[in-house]
């Protein structure tokens, strides 16, 4: 409510005091003259009579209420006016200096929305504003808003409507939101928006790779095909251009081509989703049908060397048992050294050294056929000058497997120097070494060296070695392998195997010597299998030893080597010797030092051990 007081005067001296009461309304009255009436009316104003709240002459004092047409109650058909001048030239019917007319409230305005679109589980969000032109405060509401979806009015005469549609609700959705304001009496605004919800595009599903296939006739070739939908769509697999034979049954592919179904077949392979409109995705996998390609055969090259000044040779030859072409290749030649391809499945290497050297080479045969297979194997090549020369050749290895016996035939060159010191080399000793795959090597035993140069040895080894070589005076020839040596040449190794009892400790010395070097040797009385004793070999000879007890003498141990998972026994067990103070003294004390050799043949059980 607001007071306010006009003082006015009048023309001639005389003063009017004018209270304006604004809000508070005041009764109707009758009318009091037909100027007044007309006014009052086409204005919008009601009648009312004002009056004076101190008492006395309404035209000195008057109280006045906005909204109102305020007459002189004195003076019935007349008004009161702020100044005598202005009533009178109004003729006494012009009030509007007492009021002015009411200001109707009005209603929010809405911010205009386009026509909006959705898609079925994508979120959607809308965002709507109105104003008051009285700059009041709105209330924003929405009218039917969609199952799941959320109206948040934020307050400053802004609103957003969230929602994520679902498939039920595919079509139209015409929503109504509404504007209220806080003026009196409260002004109201509404707003139809219409979203369209439309269902997503389908997205392909994703098959997962397959790749080409190889197979042989004869063979089945089956796998299962697999795939994911983004959407989760149910997924039906199929197949154009399958062979005669092959099926595919739901995801499950399966053939088996015959001989006369050799060479390349095309399949595409498809996953289909149900979605509208279904999307796919596809591969073309080639299945390629032939013959097993087998490797060829290089055959063996060894080790060579050759004097400096001289031309070294060495032909290679490779067969395949397919008849596919083959291409033969060497690496890790020295720079002086020529190979060529004769391309006829044989090749050559030729090397003039010009210095001392020692490289390893290999030569490789690689076959046509697919894939491609190869064979190799890699050698060394030595250039032996004037001072390397003394070192021995072996020339050619075989093992007797009825003598048990190792053959080695080579020869000695020796530098030009005095006859004696030339037949004093070659006298020299020669050791026999096993050597092994991982380039360590196992003494086999020593001979001597005839006055000619060449040598012949002849040695009962410890094994039936793979490769061999022999050395003198600290030079080592190249190893080579042994001919005719058995398959598992370098796994048997058990030799120099003894065992002697001791009468006056009641204990056995258990020995000999095993290479390569590892493992443990089990020894075990060949009457009941009782152990004995089990002896690491880790010295670097390969030799191994220990000692027994047991509550009565053995006659005889049986000896297993173990390494890893795989065990060797001996086939013939090993005879006790005894030494000391012993009572019953036997014909065989006298071969009480004689060593119990076993050859790599002897060897009677090889087994492998499992779990147990």
């Amino acid at each position: 409510m607001m007071l306010e007081r006009w003082i006015l005067r009048a023309v001639g001296g005389w003063a009017l005091s004018l209270t304006l009461l604004c809000g508070h309304a005041a009764s109707a009255f009758p009318s009091y003259g037909t100027a007044v009436d007309t006014t009052c009316t086409a204005n919008g104003w009601t009648p009312a009579k004002p009056f004076n709240p101190n008492g006395g002459n309404a035209n000195s004092a008057s109280q006045v209420n906005c909204g109102l047409c305020h007459t002189n109650g004195s003076s019935p058909g007349s008004s009161l006016t702020p100044g005598g001048d202005q009533y009178r030239r109004s003729n006494r019917t012009d009030v509007t200096p007492f009021c002015s007319a009411p200001v109707a409230n009005r209603p929010p305005v809405f911010a205009a929305v386009a026509p909006q679109s959705a898609t079925v589980g994508s979120p959607f969000s809308l965002t709507i504003s109105a104003s008051d032109p009285e700059g009041g405060s709105i209330l924003l509401s929405v009218a039917n808003a969609p199952t799941g979806s959320t109206f948040t009015d934020a307050g400053n005469r802004t609103g957003s409507l969230v929602w994520t549609p679902t498939a039920a609700q595919l079509g139209a959705h015409t929503l109504t939101f509404h504007a209220a304001d806080t003026g009196t009496p409260m002004g109201v605004a509404s707003l139809d928006v219409t979203i369209a919800v439309g269902q997503a595009a389908n997205r392909p599903p994703v098959l997962a790779p397959i790749g080409n296939q190889q197979l042989d006739p004869g063979q089945t070739l089956a796998f299962d095909l697999s795939a994911q939908d983004p959407e989760g769509q149910s997924l039906v697999f199929s197949a154009t251009g399958l062979p005669t034979g092959a099926s595919l049954v739901g995801a499950s592919f399966a053939w088996t081509p015959d001989s006369t179904q050799i060479g390349q077949h095309s399949v595409i392979f498809k996953v289909t989703d149900n979605g509208t409109p279904a999307a796919s995705d596809l591969e073309t996998v080639v299945l390629s049908v032939g013959r097993i390609n087998r490797p060829p055969v290089l055959s063996a090259i060894g080790n060579r060397q050759v004097q400096l000044g001289s031309e070294l040779r060495v032909a290679l030859s490779a067969t395949d048992p397919d008849a596919d072409p083959i291409v033969l290749d060497c690496t890790g030649l020295p720079a002086d050294a020529i190979f060529t391809d004769l391309g006829d499945g044989t090749g050559e290497i030729v090397w003039s050294p010009t210095a001392a050297a020692r490289t390893s080479v290999t030569c490789t045969a690689t076959d046509s056929g697919t894939p491609a297979e190869s064979d190799a194997e890699t050698f060394s090549l030595a250039a032996l000058d004037a001072t390397s020369a003394a070192a021995p050749r072996v020339e050619d290895a075989s093992w007797s497997a009825t003598g048990h016996r190792l053959f080695i035939q080579g020869s000695a060159a020796m530098p030009p120097t005095a006859s004696t010191r030339r037949e004093h080399a070659l006298r020299t000793s020669l050791d026999v070494f096993a050597v092994l795959s991982d380039g360590s090597s196992v003494l086999l035993g020593t001979r001597r060296g005839s006055r000619s140069g060449r040598f012949t040895i002849d040695l009962e080894p410890f094994i039936a070695p793979c490769s061999v070589a022999v050395g003198s005076a600290g030079a080592t020839s190249l190893a080579i392998p042994v001919r005719n040596a058995p398959a598992d040449c370098e796994r048997i190794l058990l030799a120099r195997v003894r065992a002697t009892l001791d009468c006056a400790e009641s204990t056995i010395r258990i020995s000999g010597q095993r290479g390569p070097i590892g493992g443990t040797i089990v020894a075990s009385d060949e009457r009941d299998g009782a152990l004995l004793g089990i002896f690491p070999v880790t010295d670097k000879t390969g030799r191994f030893g220990g000692t027994a007890t047991s509550a009565v003498a053995p006659t005889s141990i049986g000896i297993r080597a173990e390494v890893g998972g795989t065990s060797w026994t001996l086939a013939s067990p090993v005879s006790v010797t005894k030494s000391g103070d012993c009572d019953d003294h036997d014909e065989d004390d006298d071969d009480d030092d004689e060593e119990v050799r076993t050859g790599a043949p002897n060897v009677r059980e090889r087994t492998r051990r499992g779990d147990d």
